[in-house]
C-alpha cells in the first residue's frame, strides 16, 4: 500500500509542476548553472555494461541541478531507511517531543541479527534515546533501530518520509527510491544548518564507520554517509552528502541482482569517482543570443572540455530559418539555413563532430557558425554567445 495524497496536494503538485515548467525553456540569465547531460550520458554507457540493475540521484546543492537514473525504481532500501528514522527521532528532540536522556529498556523483541554490538546485550539493558540514535548512525546498529522504532513508532517515520516528499514509502515494506534518499539527506543537510540536533545527526553521518562505497575512491574531504545491504536481492547502497570544496553535492546509488558485494562496492566506487570528477570541471549551461536577440531553446547550450555545444533540434524549433532533415539510409543529418536571405545546407555524418546525447543531436557551436557562415561572440563572463548572421565566419575561432 504505496501512499501518497489527496485531491488537494496533487493539485498543488500539479500546479507548481505546470509553473515550473514555464520556466523550463532556457535563455542566457539561467546560465553558469552545472549540466548534467554529458554525466547522464557517461553514467548510463557505464551502468549497461554492469550485472544488475542500479539506480541513481545526484543533487548539486548551489544550483539544485538534478540528475537521476533509474531514481524512481523500488529497491530494499535495506539500512539507509536509518536516515531518515533518525532524522524523525531527532526532530521530535529538537521540538521538546522528545527527552534525549529517555532511556530505552531492551527487551528480546528488539534483537536483531547483522550490523552493531547491541546484539550482544542482555535484555533489561537500557540505553536513552540519544545513545541509540548514534548507534543506530556510526554502527548502523540493527537493535538499536528496533528500539527506537518502538519507541516512537514505524508509522510516524513512514508518515514523516511522505511529509518529505517520499514517492516509494510501502508501510509493510522497507523500500525506497534513489530519489527519495536523496531528499531524506538534503533535509537532514537543512535541518543541519537550523538546530544543533540537526548538525548532531550529520556529524554522526560524517563518522560512521561504513566508508567502503562512495567516500572510498574520494579525497580527503567531508562526507556523511549511510550505507545499507541486503544481500538476499544482491542489494548494496549508499547515499552520502559530498562536501566538495566549490559544488557540494547530494549522491543516492541504489542496486539490486548485482553479482554481490565487491562487484556491487566496486561499481558504487566507480560512480562515485567518476561524479566527483565532474563535479570540479563540470559542463556549464551557456546563453545563447541570435543578433543581440535572447533565443530561448528548449534545451539549453552547453560548454565542457572549452566546447559548446548546441542542440541542433532545439535550434531548429526556436529559429524559423533554420530547418534539420535527417536521411535513415545513411544516417546523416542536413541543416538547412536561410539566415538574413542566405541559403545554405550542409549535410552531417556522424563520424563527424555530432555528438548524441540521450538520442539527440549536439554540434559544437564553432562548427555550426562556419559551416553556416555565421559570425559569434563569445562573452565568458556571461558565459553567453552571440550568434551573428553579418559577422565574419572567422569570428567563430574566439572561442579557443
Amino acid at each position: 500500500m504505496t501512499k501518497r495524497a489527496k485531491g488537494f496536494f496533487a493539485a498543488l503538485i500539479i500546479l507548481t509542476v505546470l509553473l515550473i515548467g514555464l520556466q523550463v525553456v532556457t535563455t542566457p540569465a539561467a546560465a553558469s548553472e552545472i549540466d548534467y547531460r554529458p554525466l547522464g550520458e557517461e553514467l548510463r554507457d557505464y551502468l549497461v555494461l554492469q550485472k544488475g540493475l542500479y539506480g541513481l540521484y545526484i543533487l548539486d546543492i548551489k544550483s539544485d541541478e538534478k540528475l537521476g537514473i533509474n531514481e524512481l525504481e523500488e529497491f530494499h532500501a535495506a539500512s539507509t531507511f536509518k536516515v531518515p528514522m533518525a532524522m524523525y527521532v531527532y526532530r521530535q528532540v529538537a521540538g521538546g517531543k522528545l527527552a534525549p536522556k529517555q532511556m530505552v529498556s531492551l527487551s528480546s523483541s528488539h534483537m536483531e541479527g547483522g550490523t552493531g554490538f547491541l546484539q550482544f546485550s542482555t535484555p533489561g539493558t537500557r540505553k536513552n534515546v540519544d545513545e541509540l540514535v548514534r548507534y543506530g548512525i556510526v554502527y548502523s546498529d540493527n537493535v538499536a533501530t528496533n528500539m527506537l522504532l518502538d519507541l516512537v513508532g514505524k508509522k510516524a517515520v513512514k508518515d514523516y518520509m511522505i511529509l518529505l516528499g517520499g514517492d516509494v514509502v510501502n508501510y509493510e515494506k522497507n523500500v525506497t527510491c534513489p530519489k527519495d534518499m536523496a531528499i531524506y539527506m538534503q533535509e537532514a543537510v537543512r535541518f543541519a544548518g537550523e538546530n544543533s540536533w540537526g548538525e548532531k545527526l550529520l556529524s554522526h553521518l560524517r563518522h560512521t564507520v561504513y566508508t567502503d562505497r562512495i567516500p572510498n575512491p574520494l579525497p580527503d574531504v567531508p562526507i556523511a554517509n549511510k550505507i545499507g545491504n541486503w544481500p538476499p536481492t544482491g542489494t548494496y547502497n549508499d547515499v552520502a552528502y559530498v562536501e566538495h570544496s566549490e559544488r557540494p553535492y547530494i549522491i543516492s546509488v541504489f542496486s539490486r541482482n548485482t553479482a554481490g558485494y565487491n562487484e556491487a562496492v566496486r561499481v558504487i566506487r566507480e560512480i562515485s569517482r567518476r561524479v566527483y570528477a565532474y563535479q570540479s570541471s563540470p559542463a556549464l549551461k551557456v546563453g545563447l543570443t541570435l543578433d543581440d536577440k535572447d533565443l530561448v531553446l528548449a534545451e539549453q547550450p552547453f560548454i565542457v572540455r572549452g566546447v559548446t555545444l548546441v542542440p541542433l533540434r532545439a535550434l531548429a524549433d526556436a529559429v524559423p530559418e533554420i530547418s534539420l532533415g535527417w536521411a535513415e539510409s545513411t544516417d546523416a543529418i542536413t541543416i538547412r539555413s536561410n539566415l538574413n536571405g542566405v541559403k545554405k545546407q550542409v549535410m552531417l555524418n556522424r563520424e563527424d563532430e555530432v555528438e548524441i546525447i540521450k538520442g539527440r543531436s549536439y554540434l559544437p557551436v564553432r562548427d555550426l557558425c562556419r559551416l553556416l557562415n555565421l559570425g559569434l561572440v563569445w562573452n565568458p563572463e556571461e558565459l553567453c554567445i552571440n550568434i551573428s548572421t553579418s559577422g565574419s565566419v572567422d569570428n567563430w575561432s574566439l572561442l579557443n
